[in-house]
């Protein structure tokens, strides 16, 4: 952060799919070995303050569920956007993103006005930020 040269960027992974573990155990990841360190992404703890400021969208769009069969569900999540989940609970996956909010400028302008830096929540109380600052 300083500019200056390093060994190696900063990396965070925040997970590995079990299928994406098996196959590379398959084609030599050695057991009991973990990808982290393998992959010399580091392997020190992370720590982070948690939602400082909060970024999310406030007020967050309405969750609702549009269609549901026995393999999956529409919806529309707190981020406005409609996405397609499978249900099954054994494989893993990516959801198919159907539908976002912003289709023309006219939803920009709605839609930014959830992201306000004054919006009251967007950062902690004080007392509670120094708390959080000293853990």
């Amino acid at each position: 952060m300083q500019f200056q040269t390093v060994d190696r960027v900063p990396n965070y992974e925040i997970g590995l799919w079990k299928r994406t573990a098996e196959r590379w155990h398959n084609e030599g990841l050695p057991s009991g070995v973990d990808w982290r360190e393998y992959f010399e992404l580091g392997g020190s703890p992370h720590a982070h303050i948690a939602d400082v400021p909060n970024i999310d969208m406030i007020p967050p769009f309405e969750e609702k569920v549009i269609e549901e069969t026995d393999r999956y569900i529409v919806s529309i999540g707190k981020d406005g956007i409609k996405s397609k989940n499978l249900k099954t609970s054994n494989e893993e996956f990516m959801p198919q993103w159907l539908e976002y909010p912003v289709i023309n400028r006219q939803d920009f302008r709605k839609l930014k006005q959830r992201y306000e830096a004054e919006t009251l929540g967007r950062y902690p109380l004080p007392e509670l930020w120094q708390k959080k600052v000293k853990a």
